[in-house]
């Protein structure tokens, strides 16, 4: 009765009989590579005919192959492969170029302090090179020649020890103080023992590993004596002290008991040659230079001492600051 038409079912699946269009079947959704049982019945308009069973195979393309899987996961392995060198290869270039840019940065940053410090430690061997031999003349002028050769002597000594200083932009904190020592020694010749000396060193202080600023302390030294202690009509005292604060910070401490700084102002003004004052103006210029360039940060302030006492006491503060 009527056409005949074909309804067809795979075997194992839950699903309703399936009516073929024409006589074609498209086996869509069965693994391929592999066989499959497959119900086929025929029917009419008024009749069922009894399920047949075909087995069937389905023919798998290239890439369902093994050998294709194969392939392409070799293939799929050789582009991460690849995108991973190419990735690594891309960071470690970017982080050469930004590390030689900045140790580029940081050569040309040491180059810069290193010229900025030589400026000034340029302005500060002159100025006390020009006093020292002019103690050396007045000795000689006298005929104290024993006096002149040790004064020069010294002199000598202390001079290549500035220079050495003058080439690196740290000194360890032990052989500041031997060339304060020998500076202050120089001073006292010159002003007929006009002054004393004294070095304290406080607890938790390594003057053997502690480093500070290479010709930082002899300006601020040099004016204590020559603008404090120099104007005084009795000996005077000069007293260096280094300490550490709670923050591990490194106190340098300048105490002079001399006229203090407005009556050696006053002192000045009322003379003919006016002494001019170096010491603080180069102090400034190399603590803006570190405090610029150097992993550290350097204060300084000045304390001016209340009558009945006299003089001025000089605190700088070092403090070590972390890289970024």
């Amino acid at each position: 009765v009527g056409d005949v038409r074909l309804q067809i079912k795979v075997y194992g699946e839950d699903t309703a009989w399936q009516l073929l269009n024409g006589n074609d079947w498209f086996a869509a959704g069965l693994k391929p590579n592999a066989y499959h049982k497959v119900y086929v019945r025929p029917m009419d308009n008024g009749w069922m005919g009894e399920p047949i069973a075909v087995v069937v195979f389905i023919k798998p393309y290239w890439w369902q192959t093994n050998m294709g899987k194969g392939s392409i996961g070799l293939v799929a392995l050789m582009v991460i492969g690849g995108v991973v060198w190419l990735a690594t290869f891309v960071t470690k270039r970017n982080a050469d170029r930004a590390n030689a840019r900045k140790n580029m940065e940081n050569e040309l940053k040491n180059l810069r302090t290193s010229m900025e410090l030589k400026s000034i430690h340029a302005q500060i061997n002159p100025h006390f090179i020009f006093n020292t031999l002019s103690t050396g003349l007045y000795f000689i002028k006298k005929n104290k020649m024993e006096d002149a050769y040790d004064h020069i002597s010294a002199f000598s000594e202390l001079l290549r020890n500035y220079i050495k200083s003058s080439r690196d932009k740290y000194i360890v904190l032990n052989e500041e103080i031997d060339n304060l020592r020998r500076y202050v020694s120089l001073q006292q010749s010159r002003f007929d023992n006009l002054h004393e000396f004294d070095v304290e060193i406080g607890e938790g202080v390594n003057v053997y590993a502690e480093k500070i600023p290479a010709l930082l302390l002899q300006p601020l030294v040099e004016n204590a004596i020559n603008h404090g202690l120099f104007h005084k009509q009795t000996p005077g005292r000069l007293l260096l002290r280094f300490e550490k604060n709670i923050d591990g910070d490194l106190i340098c401490i300048i105490d002079d008991d001399g006229v203090g700084r407005q009556k050696s102002k006053e002192i000045n003004a009322e003379t003919r040659h006016k002494t001019q004052s170096y010491g603080t103006d180069l102090v400034k210029e190399l603590i803006e230079t570190f405090n610029k360039y150097e992993p550290i940060y350097i204060t300084i302030s000045y304390l001016d001492k209340v009558a009945p006492e006299s003089g001025t006491t000089v605190v700088l503060t070092i403090k070590q600051m972390k890289n970024e």
